[in-house]
């Protein structure tokens, strides 16, 4: 039962008297469910502020509701009072809430606010609304209405000043001032007797929202408006449409505006500059950031290490870590401290590019700098040494972020599990997940499907087979990246039956195999030399729905050409044209040595320098190799086929391996091959200088 607290009003003691007979009647479902209706017509009456006939229902139906509706029973009487502008009852009811021990909450003082408002009372709106900023776990309550209607309660009063402060405090929280409230502050300006204030300053607020929202063309059109209004835009008009522009992702549209301003003779700030660097850098488009940049300074407007730090995210985007470089320097120039964002953006762009040691050298530049690296600092270095591919320095900088007593998160551990999983240094990547545990963190599916993905890889399938089980215990569920790495194990072991059988497995776990997975069975059956089975399966893949892709028909060309079937291998190739895809120079390769296992010099030049030609698909060192090995194997020696091929080859700039060398010995001998490769300005391929 809800207790009347000392001090309460007349007002309250007629609720009193039934309140005892709450709980039991709300209890009943008949009369729980009666309430709903008569509740729908209590609300349409505080829409329209008819607070007395809403007291009316409120009596009516308050024993019924349950107590978990209590707030909002109470709260929508108050929006009654809060529509008629009656301040002194929205204060009256308020604290007849409190004293019947009914919780207020973020609605309760909003309506508070609007009531005040609604009243000409902003001083009140205020107090109210820092009522409802001081209530635990405010930070999200300061909503639009509250605020709109302390800027209206401001205007109304003729408080202009007060009124644009409020609308600059609802932009610093990211609130959207309405139209009704854009109108309420043109009056205030115009009670004040100022109409070019209310026009300039309302116009520019009006666009400064669209700018926070990204609209692009909202901030235009209204900048527009503003001149059709024969009102004169201002630096801070021009410079949030900017920012809108830039928001959007709009670069070109920025600059137009950006421009624009500049032809009207007005001196851009910092802002504009930055927020037109900015829009640049976010399209990729880092050498226009950098030129907008050096035209700032050109301008004799100071940049700030955001200006910079903008230019800098360009070319970090691209991996242009000289571009980066340039930046500090004239960041250095300018007498501005780089500071942790900056030399972040820095660390994250020589990664970008692959360049580890200049990451590092960033990082040791900001420990010297008096900043402590942060997190971002060590995960992009020690992602950037896990993608180079040494999973040793990436384990280093994983200890040093732990030194630092920084906190360690999933993504660096997995960077550095999946860089020694893909070194196949099984051992220590097995070690680095158990000390995730030690660290309080607890293994992703992705971690797990490291483990299984590199013991699949080779080709130890009990290890794979138990680290899934363990995913499983984890409560954790296969996925497709899971099974897929136990098929790409048995098709790597030659084991088709096992890659077939698997794929009942992944049927009990609901997980439909993808062209990855058909993919590595074609792979499995093609290392057996199955055609008919490869087939087979080529054709199930598109009756359940799965479309081939040019991995799968290069499997089947390369199958065929194991098989020394050069028609197959072709008819396999104009197959999978036939379905809109394009032979790549992997699948031409494969062609090629079918013709190569049978000495077909003729077949195998006119792959190299007709079909791949016509499809413009440049021939890699395997293809000239398995060229010339026709050549090599053909009876008699095709010697002129050969030196062609070998200067066709070098003068694509294609340079030759020991393996072409072996077949153009075979094919030409050994003295007309040094002498052709003297005449080319060849040097002799490495295995024979080793030897030698």
């Amino acid at each position: 039962m809800r207790k009347l607290r000392p001090g309460a009003s007349a007002l309250q003691m007629p609720i009193l008297s039934v309140c005892g007979g709450l709980r039991s009647c709300s209890s009943r479902p008949a009369l729980a469910a009666a309430w709903l209706g008569k509740f729908d017509e209590l609300n349409s009456l505080a829409e329209e502020g008819r607070h007395a006939d809403a007291i009316a229902i409120f009596h009516d139906i308050r024993a019924l509701v349950p107590d978990k509706k209590w707030t909002m029973l109470w709260n929508t009487v108050l929006k009654a009072y809060a529509n008629a502008g009656d301040l002194d009852g929205a204060t009256s009811w308020f604290d007849g809430m409190l004293s019947q021990g009914v919780v207020a909450n973020a609605k309760t003082f909003g309506k508070l606010v609007e009531a005040s408002a609604k009243a000409g009372r902003p001083d009140v709106a205020e107090r109210w609304l820092g009522a409802l900023a001081e209530m635990p776990g405010a930070g999200g309550m300061l909503g639009e209405v509250p605020c709109n209607a302390v800027v209206d309660a401001c205007s109304k009063v003729g408080e202009a000043e007060r009124a644009e402060a409020w609308m600059a405090r609802m932009h610093d929280l990211r609130l959207a001032p309405s139209s009704a409230t854009f109108g309420a502050l043109l009056g205030g300006w115009a009670r004040r007797g100022d109409a070019a204030a209310a026009h300039e300053g309302s116009y520019s607020a009006l666009i400064g929202v669209f700018a926070q929202r990204g609209d692009a063309a909202g901030a235009r059109h209204w900048l527009q408006r503003m001149e059709e209004s024969a009102v004169t835009p201002s630096v801070i008009a021009f410079s949030r449409a900017v920012d809108a522009c830039a928001k959007a992702g709009q670069a070109d549209q920025a600059e137009a505006v950006f421009e624009d301003m500049l032809r009207r003779r007005l001196r851009p700030t910092v802002i504009s500059y930055t927020s037109l660097i900015d829009a640049f850098a976010k399209a990729g488009r880092s050498a226009l950031a950098v030129e907008w940049l050096e035209r700032m300074l050109a301008a004799t407007v100071q940049p700030d290490v955001a200006s910079f730090n903008a230019a800098m995210s360009g070319c970090a985007r691209i991996g242009d870590s000289a571009g980066i470089s340039r930046c500090l320097s004239s960041m250095t120039a300018s007498r501005l401290a780089p500071d942790i964002v900056s030399y972040n953006i820095a660390i994250d762009g020589c990664t970008q590019s692959g360049d580890v040691a200049g990451a590092i050298g960033y990082l040791r530049a900001l420990a010297s700098a008096g900043e402590r690296p942060d997190v971002v600092s060590f995960t992009a270095v020690i992602s950037g040494c896990a993608r180079a591919g040494d999973p040793e320095q990436a384990a280093h900088w994983l200890g040093e972020l732990v030194r630092e007593g920084l906190k360690v998160d999933a993504i660096c551990i997995n960077s550095v599990i999946d860089s020694f999983a893909k070194a196949g240094k099984m051992d220590k990547a097995v070690s680095w997940i158990r000390n995730m545990r030690d660290m309080s963190i607890e293994p992703e599916e992705s971690t797990f499907n490291t483990a299984i993905s590199g013991f699949a890889a080779r080709g130890e399938m009990a290890s794979a087979a138990d680290w899934l089980q363990r995913l499983r215990d984890a409560g954790l569920r296969p996925n497709l990246r899971s099974h897929n790495a136990m098929l790409n194990g048995h098709a790597r072991l030659g084991r088709p039956a096992d890659a077939v059988a698997w794929l009942e497995v992944m049927a009990k776990d609901d997980v439909a195999p993808d062209v990855v997975s058909f993919n590595s069975l074609l792979k499995a059956f093609s290392k057996v030399g199955d055609m008919e089975q490869a087939t087979t399966w080529l054709r199930y893949m598109r009756r359940v729905g799965v479309v081939p892709n040019v991995i799968s028909y290069t499997t089947l060309v390369g199958l065929a050409g194991k098989s020394a079937d050069a028609a197959a291998a072709e008819a396999w190739i104009e197959e999978m044209k036939s379905y809109g895809l394009a032979p790549d120079a992997v699948t031409f390769t494969a062609w090629i040595s079918a013709y190569a296992r049978v000495g077909d010099a003729e077949g195998a030049m006119e792959v190299v320098l007709r079909h791949m030609v016509d499809a413009r698909v440049r021939p890699s060192l395997e293809a000239w190799t398995a060229a010339i090995s026709a050549c090599a194997k053909a009876g008699p020696r095709r010697r002129e086929e050969a030196e062609l091929l070998l200067r066709e080859m070098v003068r694509s700039k294609v340079a030759p391996n020991h393996f072409t060398h072996k077949a153009l010995e075979t094919s030409l001998g050994s003295a007309r091959r040094e002498a052709l490769c003297r005449d080319l300005g060849l040097g002799r391929p490495v295995a024979e200088r080793t030897a030698g």
